[in-house]
């Protein structure tokens, strides 16, 4: 059952798959995974949508391990499956190049070890820069990983290209983890539960 999140009165989170066009109107369910937001007492009109790819993910892995597999070029390399530039720090060089798709650059807006990074990125047939938060949380058998994306606008097939890639590229994740985990440290295994906390 999707959970209400609601903010100071005039604005609020509703849940996924649903868009509200005034105070009371539903009218159109983004498939799962999608998260929209609607300011209704501050913008009134439908251009204020805001739709952004949210995903979390159990891994059977240590926070710190985790982050390390996010933010290392190598591993990066490894579970997106292209050839990636990745410097690991606030302003650093990010650049993703992965077969049959357009080569994505940007930078880290912000880092904090060994929990959370932002990605500002955009390809040459995307609208504009999206806008990526990663944040991990320690959990009782391994690390929690949150993914919201944003800066879609209207493009609903870029949304769904994005949304395709994250769901694959966590999926590897786990698999690498498995191959680059420390000795005595659990598998890389992961399971797709819980949610995330906002960001």
């Amino acid at each position: 059952m999707p959970q209400f999140r609601t903010g100071h009165v005039e604005s609020r989170s509703y849940p996924p798959g649903s868009v509200m066009a005034g105070p009371s109107t539903w009218i159109v369910a983004p498939p799962p995974g999608w998260r929209v937001s609607f300011d209704w007492a501050q913008f009134g009109s439908l251009e204020a949508v805001v739709v952004m790819t949210e995903k979390s993910f159990h891994y059977q892995i240590a926070v710190a391990d985790l982050f390390s597999l996010v933010v290392s070029e190598d591993a990066a390399g490894q579970w997106m499956g292209a050839v990636v530039e990745l410097e690991p720090e606030a302003g650093g060089v990010v650049v993703v190049a992965a077969p049959g798709w357009p080569v994505v650059s940007g930078h880290v807006e912000n880092i904090r070890w060994p929990d959370s990074v932002t990605f500002v990125w955009r390809a040459p047939d995307w609208p504009g820069p999206l806008r990526t938060v990663i944040t991990l949380e320690p959990e009782a058998d391994g690390s929690r990983l949150c993914l919201t994306e944003t800066g879609y606008g209207t493009d609903d097939d870029l949304l769904r290209r994005r949304d395709y890639m994250w769901s694959h590229w966590l999926v590897r994740l786990a698999a690498t983890g498995a191959q680059f985990k420390p000795a005595g440290a659990p598998s890389g295994k992961h399971r797709p539960s819980g949610t995330c906390q906002p960001f």
